[in-house]
């Protein structure tokens, strides 16, 4: 599948840079099933791997036989200058989200 995407890479504009890879925070948690709505973006790394895409263009996920451990950066919450990316990267990791926009509140 990863093949077939640089191929058609390849036949567009040598020269563009408008290049979009789908993403696991951009396109594949936010568009996962509704019946996983409450799953986290940690828990859905952890406990879920896509399998393939059925003929109505929804993807399919299986829960793994064992969980991974999800590998992230962490921050120091005792830092002034990491302090705001501790807080973000709790919520981007454990509140379920469908856009990451949503994440934070205007107040």
């Amino acid at each position: 599948e990863d093949h077939s995407k640089l191929q058609e890479l390849g036949k567009n504009d040598p020269n563009s840079t408008d290049i979009f890879e789908e993403s696991l925070i951009d396109t594949y948690y936010p568009q996962r099933p509704e019946e996983m709505e409450e799953v986290c973006l940690y828990d859905f790394v952890k406990d879920y791997a896509k399998c393939r895409d059925n003929n109505s263009g929804q993807r399919k996920y299986r829960r793994f036989v064992k969980p991974c451990l999800p590998n992230h950066r962490l921050f120091d919450p005792n830092k002034e200058n990491q302090r705001e990316d501790y807080f973000y990267s709790m919520l981007l990791l454990f509140v379920p989200f469908r856009n990451e926009g949503t994440l934070l509140a205007e107040n």
